[in-house]
């Protein structure tokens, strides 16, 4: 479900509320069409892909259905040509951030030199810090820059960056998905946790047979074990469920600790992490903003 629109004379990202959409548009062919069944449907551009897409419940924005739910007003990309708007392009559709999401787990894959691959390791580059904090705030884990780099030498690994399921959007939660399991031996709870940070310390405080978590928050292996122990973090079972319609979808993946002795097993703890895809995208497309507003006063470095 997108919350951002383009127009025709201005590729830039606008947020999409009913004030903006109208100024944007002035009210006007080629975005208000009247369609044979005399009913007018408002549409607008992807800032992304740049394909069409349909402006839902502009008229019907905050007002509660018939089961007392309210209607968000969104966008969600149109699958047809528009007359006036734009042709359908199927390629930039399934390469788009913003596009109908898919699960995890997909072969589909992009060329190592495509435009799309280049942009998702370049992004990965600038926003590592963004994603670092992330971990932090959202799983709950503080991690160091060796832990962060294990992560990324697992994303690397799998060739993260040539899936087609991951996306500007998801990048974050794709990012830990296929780092594969990490060790969180000697790295720390956040001392601002999320939500599960309280639950995670007791998991292992109640269920770790080796390893406890230090004052400092930093999870450490008991004194007195001798033989090879390691506590894990991994993440599986991404699901995609579908809600309202075309591209208004919840996701959501599990997280689970694991610790392992010699052959033995054992899952101390596991959560499900609800994404926000639209937080990740915001932060993103604000650095373009302020990197084009530099650009515009000292010209392109």
């Amino acid at each position: 479900m997108m919350d951002i629109f383009s127009t025709l004379d201005n590729p830039r990202r606008h947020g999409l509320t009913v004030p903006n959409y109208e100024e944007k548009t002035g009210k006007a062919a080629p975005y208000y069409q009247v369609f044979p069944d005399g009913k007018t449907r408002h549409f607008a551009l992807c800032p992304e892909c740049k394909n069409p897409v349909q402006i839902i419940n502009l008229l019907q924005d905050r007002v509660a259905d018939a089961s007392g739910v309210n209607t968000p007003l969104y966008a969600k990309h149109y699958g047809k040509d528009v007359p006036g708007i734009g042709a359908h392009d199927e390629e930039a559709y399934l390469e788009c951030d913003l596009a109908n999401p898919a699960a995890f787990g997909g072969q589909a894959r992009r060329k190592p030199d495509s435009k799309s691959a280049t942009r998702i390791l370049a992004c990965l580059r600038e926003f590592l810090p963004n994603i670092q904090y992330f971990i932090r705030s959202k799983v709950g884990i503080d991690l160091d820059d060796e832990g962060l780099a294990s992560f990324l030498r697992g994303f690397k690994a799998e060739e993260g960056h040539l899936y087609r399921y991951v996306t500007l959007a998801n990048l974050p939660y794709a990012f830990l998905y296929l780092a594969d399991r990490q060790s969180l031996t000697g790295q720390k709870l956040a001392y601002q946790p999320g939500k599960d940070t309280p639950k995670i310390r007791e998991a292992i405080k109640e269920k770790s047979k080796y390893f406890y978590v230090a004052g400092n928050g930093r999870i450490l292996l008991q004194n007195w074990v001798k033989y090879p122990a390691n506590l894990s973090i991994y993440f599986r079972n991404h699901q995609v469920t579908q809600d309202r319609g075309f591209e208004d979808r919840d996701e959501q993946f599990d997280m689970v600790l694991v610790e392992t002795s010699g052959k033995k097993s054992e899952d101390i703890y596991v959560c499900s992490v609800p994404f926000d895809t639209t937080h990740f995208l915001n932060i993103v497309s604000r650095e373009q903003r302020l990197h084009a507003v530099f650009d515009d006063v000292y010209g392109q470095q």
